[in-house]
């Protein structure tokens, strides 16, 4: 079934009824489903929740979603908030990116893309300093080499090469030493410890939400969004903070 394009605003209460008689009778009473999902950004997802509240039982049949690419968007601007000044901002200059559109959000490709090329070149560093510990001293800051990393990547980047390097450390036992290794990191250097954070903890999330939307991995995607929840509340992103708890709520009912 299809429905017409409505020329309305989108996070109003009446658009959202008429939407809802409208999807009732052609996708539940119709073709005699239980459930429907209605994805839509914080404002629609708000309004869902407001007329489920409201009317009951009537409503039992809609399942308020957030939508993923939005919680994306969203997550730019709240890792932002404890990055960007600490490192990101050098990073994008250095980079050549505009760096008020970088610490505001304004494109989220334009985003997307620095975030990604920052988050790789940190593991990249993060993996090569392991595998030559013996050979040369650890940096006192995993920034100093980055932006250079970043720019050898984009114009002479060589996926053999890098798969080369991540292979080195996919055997268990080369595993379980990078961890060890990068743990024992974290406890002596404040620094390191810091960027740990965000290739692993961090950001981590943010790539594996993209994978997950892109490999259409449910589980993978609710880790993800629950790893979230603690930079949203901790960095004053209220719409998503409150968001991403009803969300989990509802998953588990």
């Amino acid at each position: 079934a299809y429905l017409e394009v409505m020329d309305a605003i989108s996070d109003s209460k009446d658009t959202l009824l008429e939407l809802l008689h409208d999807l009732f009778a052609k996708l539940i009473k119709d073709q005699s489903r239980e459930y429907l999902v209605i994805e839509g950004d914080q404002k629609l997802y708000d309004v869902l929740q407001s007329l489920k509240f409201e009317y009951g039982k009537e409503l039992d049949w809609v399942i308020p979603f957030p939508g993923d690419w939005h919680m994306l968007m969203n997550y730019q601007s709240a890792i932002m908030k404890p990055y960007f000044d600490a490192g990101l901002k050098d990073l994008a200059k250095a980079a050549g990116y505009p760096v008020a559109s970088i610490q505001a959000c304004g494109q989220f490709k334009r985003t997307h893309h620095f975030l990604l090329e920052v988050w790789e070149a940190l593991y990249r560093v993060m993996i090569t300093t392991f595998l030559k510990q013996d050979e040369s001293p650890i940096t006192q800051d995993p920034l100093t080499t980055i932006s250079e990393q970043i720019m050898a990547n984009r114009t002479n980047f060589n996926s053999e090469a890098f798969h080369k390097i991540v292979s080195e450390t996919q055997s268990l036992q080369k595993f379980d030493e990078f961890k060890a290794f990068i743990q024992e990191l974290a406890r002596t250097d404040s620094t390191w410890r810091f960027w740990i954070q965000f290739v692993f903890q961090d950001f981590a999330a943010y790539v594996g939400l993209f994978l997950a939307i892109r490999g259409k991995d449910w589980y993978l995607r609710t880790a993800c969004v629950k790893q979230m929840a603690p930079v949203f509340t901790a960095f004053d992103h209220a719409n998503y903070r409150k968001l991403i708890s009803r969300h989990l709520a509802d998953l588990l009912t």
